[in-house]
């Protein structure tokens, strides 16, 4: 990825996650006090953070609860720092990314509460799974390059330009 980035002499700074959610995580979090818990479901409140205790210490990691569960127990998600450029103090690092993370699970434009992972993840799964559709048919795309140029060629690209279609 540096090295395209380099090649259109665009250098910016980058820090990579990793997310797991869902049945990949088995950790359930629970109320040290039973008066902080959602009276209703007992789930932890939106917004929970654990990053100390369960998390591997040597790296950044954290836990996020971020949405509110009406039903159920809630599931916290995961997230690993891979590589970071930006930040040098590692404890405002921390806090600084858990904050990015928290706001971005807030800007859906599917849903009107919080989602349990971040929206631009959730949009690049699902413009994934359309360029999957649009390549099926031609088994020939099988490079980032032949698949680009397979989209030129039939200008999709052109009709898809500034349209938000996966929404």
């Amino acid at each position: 990825m540096r090295d395209r980035l380099a090649r259109e002499k665009y250098s910016p700074t980058l820090t990579l996650l990793s997310v797991s959610s869902g049945s990949s995580q088995n950790l359930t979090l629970w109320c040290e006090k039973p008066q902080d818990c959602d009276r209703k479901t007992g789930n932890v409140p939106a917004g929970t953070i654990v990053d100390g205790t369960v998390t591997q210490p040597n790296i950044l990691n954290f836990y996020l609860v971020s949405q509110q569960c009406h039903t159920g127990t809630a599931r916290p998600t995961h997230y690993t720092c891979l590589h970071d450029d930006n930040y040098t103090d590692p404890s405002l690092r921390a806090e600084e990314l858990q904050q990015i993370v928290w706001c971005l699970c807030h800007l859906s434009a599917r849903c009107t509460r919080t989602t349990s992972r971040p929206a631009p993840l959730v949009y690049a799964e699902a413009l994934a799974r359309r360029v999957d559709c649009y390549l099926e048919a031609n088994q020939d795309a099988r490079t980032v390059e032949a698949a680009n140029a397979l989209l030129q060629e039939d200008g999709l690209t052109d009709k898809l330009q500034g349209v938000n279609f996966f929404l």
